[in-house]
């Protein structure tokens, strides 16, 4: 019955009715073999199977308190089910590894991970800690900090925002943000920001960044604009 429902779910997209079938097959497995034991101790040792639920009952509540985190497991793995923050084939980001969701059973979740590993993380640190869905994110972002040297007039960077707005102005980019972000002693600091849709690729995305950042020093370099980490002049001053 379970392949049969594993068949069928195949064959639709939506991967909900996926999790579906192999949530409640690792749940109803655990149930048939508590079952398969309760009928073997009546039919076969003959035992009052009434007085051994009271016991286990007992049994089962130290059993629990022994167990605890795998009971708080076993309840996370019924949260992410129902609330569905996340679903087999969905990219996530959690505690620093970004992979897809291969697996959400009873106790713990299997990602394979962009390095290509497989990790397993348990159902109640999923639940517990921030997961980032990129699956359901909009827009890609990405962003630039160019750190201008002091050197730059006023009046360059002026002109420098308007020709930055101007290489961004891509079929590929749909929201873009450029401005003086800050200044210091040290350098002058514009901030460049821009979204793509999520349709592309990893690699066009960053195959787009790299046109971008490419064409923003060819830029830098015909406006005569350097770089902070280009000057490293040393200037000794004498107070004489």
């Amino acid at each position: 019955m379970a392949l049969i429902l594993e068949e069928r779910a195949n064959l639709t997209v939506d991967q909900n009715d996926n999790q579906l079938v192999i949530f409640f097959k690792d749940f109803f497995k655990v149930i048939l073999v508590i079952i398969g034991i309760l009928m073997v101790l009546r039919f076969s040792f003959h035992k009052n199977i009434g007085s051994l639920l009271t016991g286990l009952s007992i049994v089962g509540a130290a059993i629990a308190l022994a167990t605890r985190e795998s009971m708080e497991n076993l309840i996370a793995s019924f949260i992410i089910f129902f609330d569905k923050p996340f679903v087999t084939g969905d990219l996530v980001k959690v505690n620093n590894f970004t992979g897809h969701i291969e697996r959400i059973g009873l106790r713990s979740t299997r990602i394979r991970t962009t390095d290509k590993t497989y990790i397993t993380v348990p159902n109640k640190q999923m639940v517990d800690t921030i997961v980032d869905n990129i699956t359901l994110r909009v827009q890609r972002k990405a962003e630039l900090r160019l750190e201008l040297g002091l050197s730059a007039t006023s009046q360059q960077l002026r002109e420098l925002m308007p020709a930055i707005k101007a290489i961004l102005q891509k079929p590929e980019i749909e929201n873009t943000s450029v401005y003086l972000m800050d200044t210091g002693k040290n350098a002058h600091i514009v901030a460049v920001d821009y979204f793509t849709t999520m349709q592309q690729s990893i690699d066009e995305f960053n195959s787009l960044r790299e046109i971008v950042n490419l064409e923003i020093i060819d830029l830098l370099e015909k406006s005569g604009i350097e770089l902070a980490a280009a000057n490293t002049d040393i200037i000794i001053k004498s107070n004489r």
